[in-house]
């Protein structure tokens, strides 16, 4: 798990550190999910940090990653345990409808992955899921370095599991 997570780090500061013309992007948000499966339903917050690097005017890739806390008590497969998110992770294409206008419509397709992990006491269950998903939100221009953003994501959806989220974050462009 380590190893992945160092090599989407990597990936993620290559990206960054690329020095073309296009327009770079960090954003910070927070995140409301919910995750369901056969095993367990969980509504985790995380933390994300992301990078965005603009190809043209219309599309950017993106890339995100986060871990956060599960409130409460569930029951799970080893009882009643906490949850924890360890991480979720993401690489996304953006596309924008009005790109120069104040309030900015997109639309978003990618890969997540995500891990949850239950304890109690001294058992551990974690359950790792990853897949295709989408979005759509919409952003909102503060000034010409700095916006406000609002998104649903349905971020995996697959015939047993389902993890999807409504962030609202902040960015900043250069």
């Amino acid at each position: 798990m380590k190893i992945k997570q160092s090599l989407f780090a990597i990936g993620l500061g290559m990206l960054a550190s690329n020095v073309c013309l296009a327009e770079h992007r960090f954003s910070i948000e927070t995140s409301n999910a919910g995750y369901e499966d056969p095993q367990f339903d969980a509504d985790p917050n995380a933390l994300l940090f992301g990078y965005e690097y603009s190809i043209s005017e219309h599309f950017s890739l993106s890339a995100k990653y986060g871990d956060g806390e599960v409130d409460g008590v569930f029951q799970t497969p080893i009882g009643s345990a906490e949850m924890e998110m360890e991480y979720m992770y993401g690489v996304y294409a953006k596309g924008y409808l009005y790109p120069d206008a104040k309030f900015k419509p997109y639309a978003t397709l990618g890969y997540t992955k995500t891990k949850l992990t239950a304890s109690a006491g001294q058992q551990v269950f974690g359950q790792s899921e990853d897949g295709f998903g989408y979005g759509i939100g919409v952003e909102y221009s503060v000034n010409d370095t700095m916006d406000l953003s609002l998104s649903y994501n349905q971020l995996i959806d697959k015939s047993e599991v389902e993890l999807k989220s409504v962030n609202i974050g902040i960015g900043f462009s250069f």
